[in-house]
């Protein structure tokens, strides 16, 4: 078929897939909306089930009920296991704390339902069942896709031949891609009404929203948030919206916006970066695997959690680091790290790049901004705090999970070491030991591979095995910290076009699904039996290897290189 009608074809499937998706998303928030009305009193109706609290304290409810937000420290993180003292055991409540698990299996007294612990979360069967099966269809044309793309000739790839002709590709190359990630964007606005989210972390971030709209600058004076300052100011305005008449049955779906907006601003990143290094066509093909890959919607549209904007902001800041363009890079950094501790993995991948320029002046501009950033940031809920308010709140944060590993499917985990406490010892050293050693070396290796490329290029390939080695190999790790490693594998493959980087992107998409999907659906909390226990081996033994057959790729990048 000619290689135009090819084209026009798939503009016109596109077009009617945009509208059809936009009429799913009016009648479904319409839908959502008849069958969830307000009540009148801050609160509002549900038709039909309800999640309620934690650790199956009620489950599924037939009869209408309210949220309050100023029952939220009662209901919620009261009785069962997750904000009180029960039996002994210590839970983090709205004094701060932390959980502490009994046998390393799973949490004692009631359980957290979906907090990665306890029973299994009250769910309609429905939801786990069908994002399964989608991700069973992904799964299979993600392979046929795969096979077609390392079977293409060259020239397959290669749109931007001839300059009129390639700018008459590239504007039609634009309006499909806008078409299908508009059409991507819509269908997931349509789906989140609908999709329960993780319990805990939804309502903590309803309560938190709640709060900063009632009290911006006091927000940490009088709660007790363990998230660092930028994404308070998304809440506050989501708050804000949610007090609208009409507005608050769309709570969740406002709180889960951000990170689908991003979602859809990622898959264009990657469509540019592929038509500037390969082609416009690889850079569609690669913008929806983003889009419709089942580990970004699991994260975004069904558990609600921020994973999403943060990989942006890391996406952008190392982006910026391949264009020269520092100074914008630490500031975009900072905000990362302000947004989820997290973000400190990366901050050495623009130190790679500092020590590489030899250049002090770009260091200390670099440092300077990302210290404004900071002060910018926290400056507005300040007022009437200690001077290092913020330092005790990442102190506080980073130290609120000390355990090998929870419910990260990585090495700890491997060795059965999750839930563990990191004290522990294990073969000369404490599990937190290990994990500082394993940092260090981690750094350590993405240092050389980026010295022995000498180029800025190299930015994306150091990030990648930044998350991806701490992750694996470090303690305190949650489910979802691996998430940025499927964008940043994508990117590094657009730089190096070494197609094993595919690979690795498709298998951390794998792994960051299955392990998000386990714990969201309460698989943690079946953690003395058997099913459990092999598929968190399993895929911890993947990621594992995933990190060693990174390890090699790169080392061989790094001397195929050296010697160009």
């Amino acid at each position: 078929m000619p290689e135009a009608l090819q084209t026009s074809k798939l503009s016109s499937t596109l077009k009617w897939t945009f509208i059809l998706s936009l009429v799913l998303c009016i009648f479904s928030l319409a839908g959502f909306a008849f069958t969830h009305h307000a009540d009148g009193n801050g609160g509002f109706h549900r038709s039909g089930w309800q999640q309620n609290g934690t650790g199956g304290t009620e489950g599924f409810r037939s009869e209408p009920s309210r949220w309050n937000p100023d029952e939220f420290s009662r209901a919620f993180l009261g009785a069962s296991g997750f904000g009180e003292t029960n039996g002994g055991q210590e839970s983090r409540g709205s004094s701060g704390g932390r959980l502490r698990p009994g046998d390393g299996r799973g949490f004692e007294g009631g359980g957290l339902g979906s907090m990665g612990g306890g029973r299994m979360s009250q769910i309609p069967l429905a939801e786990p069942i069908a994002l399964a099966a989608y991700t069973a269809l992904a799964a299979v044309l993600i392979g046929i896709g795969w096979r077609r793309l390392r079977s293409a000739q060259p020239a397959l790839l290669a749109w931007d031949s001839g300059e009129g002709e390639a700018a008459n590709r590239r504007h039609s190359g634009r309006s499909t891609l806008w078409l299908m990630l508009g059409s991507a964007l819509l269908l997931r606005i349509a789906l989140v009404p609908w999709t329960t989210g993780h319990n805990g972390d939804m309502n903590y971030f309803r309560s938190w929203a709640t709060s900063a709209a009632q009290d911006f600058s006091g927000f940490y004076v009088h709660g007790s948030a363990d998230y660092p300052p930028l994404l308070i100011y998304f809440l506050y305005l989501i708050g804000r919206a949610a007090s609208l008449p009409g507005m608050e049955i769309f709570f969740n779906t406002m709180i889960k916006l951000p990170s689908l907006l991003a979602d859809v601003i990622t898959g264009y990143l990657i469509y540019r970066l592929a038509s500037r290094h390969v082609s416009t066509r690889l850079g569609f093909i690669l913008a929806a695997f983003y889009a419709a890959c089942p580990a970004v919607l699991v994260d975004s549209a069904f558990w609600g959690q921020v994973d999403s904007f943060f990989t942006l902001l890391i996406v952008l800041a190392v982006l910026l680091i391949t264009e020269g363009r520092l100074t914008w890079s630490a500031a975009l950094f900072a905000a990362a790290v302000m947004m989820k501790p997290q973000g400190i993995i990366f901050a050495p991948v623009l130190f790679f790049e500092w020590v590489r320029l030899r250049s002090v002046k770009k260091a200390a501009a670099g440092m300077l901004t990302a210290a404004a950033v900071v002060v910018l940031l926290i400056l507005p809920f300040s007022s009437g705090q200690d001077p290092l308010w913020i330092v005790k709140l990442f102190q506080r944060t980073i130290g609120e999970y000390p355990y090998a590993s929870v419910n990260a499917d990585n090495f700890f985990s491997l060795i059965g070491a999750n839930h563990k406490d990191s004290s522990s010892v294990f073969i000369l050293f404490s599990y937190q030991t290990w994990g500082w050693i394993f940092i260090v070396l981690t750094t350590a290796y993405s240092w050389l591979i980026y010295s022995r490329i000498r180029s800025r290029e190299a930015a994306f390939l150091a990030a990648l095995f930044q998350i991806a080695g701490v992750f694996t190999f470090s303690t305190s790790m949650h489910e979802r910290y691996l998430f940025p490693a499927v964008a940043l594998a994508i990117c590094a493959y657009l730089y190096f076009k070494d197609k094993r980087l595919l690979g690795v992107a498709a298998g951390f998409s794998f792994t960051v699904f299955a392990n998000t999907f386990s714990v969201l659906y309460g698989a943690t909390g079946r953690t003395g039996t058997p099913s459990y226990t092999y598929s968190l081996m399993f895929v911890s033994l993947i990621n594992v290897l995933l990190v060693l057959w990174l390890a090699v790729i790169m080392w061989q990048l790094a001397f195929r290189t050296s010697r160009e």
